[in-house]
């Protein structure tokens, strides 16, 4: 009798999500709207609860309070700017259910089944990782971001199992909320390589993670000029850091060969005189990943 108790109960668990989007001036309607219709066909006890880390577009805004009038719907609007970590922290901390979804701002689910894949592994108490896709982008403003993305970033469940802590990116991750209040982000990491720390200390907990085939797109918005000016804030945030994390970086496996080759200067030297030369490639019509490799290099060394 109790197994039977039991299975009724760990159903009822399998059936209870909480989807947490944390936003920075990016509107958010469609993929709530995506997910709540989704969740109501699948008749789960949901909630969505979108956090506002002080935006600073009005009209962005304006637009993600339209989102009210739908039921299971939170927006909590921080007054003060935070960043990530702390943001993704305390949506774990607000939400109801025993199971978390967390989405970028800027994604969309691919596939109409979206929510049942991630609910049908539920019970599961590992961390599964969904993957992402880009759409075919002519836009010559933002070419770099989607070149980086289709390159780089984006790759199958398969290549990134081999791989799974140093590739966990949290765009989209599925978890259960006793995980997430046990491990967290690092909140120190106000912006930049957050996501490889939560990889760290989900390998240091021993938390599996596995990466699964369940993408949704991501709609990236940033021209190269702009995702330049993040990068190189990345960086900065990440130099004084990186004795702890190294293993977990690739930048960081290059910088501290170059100081062992005592190459530094050298590399330094370079990028102060091809600076200019290597931005204006990264921002026109065929940006070199090599030459944006070189320029995050750079500007840590530099």
């Amino acid at each position: 009798m109790k197994s039977v108790y039991l299975q009724i109960y760990l159903n009822i668990l399998q059936r209870m999500l909480s989807i947490l989007i944390p936003v920075y001036n990016s509107s958010c309607v469609q993929l709530v709207r995506e997910l709540h219709e989704q969740a109501k066909t699948l008749k789960i006890e949901f909630e969505i609860v979108v956090m506002d880390d002080s935006s600073t577009k009005e009209w962005i805004k304006e637009q993600n309070r339209t989102l009210k009038v739908l039921s299971n719907f939170r927006l909590i609007e921080r007054s003060d700017n935070v960043g990530p970590a702390i943001i993704r922290n305390e949506l774990a901390r607000q939400a109801a259910y025993p199971y978390l979804l967390y989405l970028d701002s800027d994604t969309l689910p691919i596939n109409n089944d979206f929510l049942q894949v991630y609910l049908n592994r539920s019970l599961e108490d590992i961390v599964l990782c969904g993957g992402f896709c880009y759409k075919k982008n002519l836009d010559e403003n933002n070419l770099l971001r989607y070149k980086y993305g289709i390159k780089v970033e984006q790759q199958p469940a398969s290549k990134r199992n081999k791989h799974p802590y140093m590739r966990f990116i949290s765009m989209n991750f599925f978890l259960p909320k006793d995980v997430m209040l046990k491990v967290g982000f690092d909140e120190s990491y106000r912006f930049g390589y957050e996501d490889a720390i939560f990889g760290k200390r989900l390998a240091e907990s021993g938390i599996q993670v596995l990466h699964i085939e369940n993408p949704v797109w991501h709609n990236s918005m940033d021209n190269s000029m702009e995702y330049l000016r993040k990068i190189r804030l990345c960086v900065t945030n990440l130099k004084e850091r990186n004795e702890d994390i190294v293993e977990y970086i690739r930048l960081l496996k290059w910088h501290k060969y170059v100081h062992i080759l005592h190459l530094k200067w050298l590399v330094k030297w370079i990028f102060k005189k091809s600076k200019k030369a290597i931005e204006r490639n990264l921002t026109g019509r065929y940006p070199s990943m090599k030459l944006f490799a070189f320029y995050k290099l750079g500007c840590l060394c530099e």
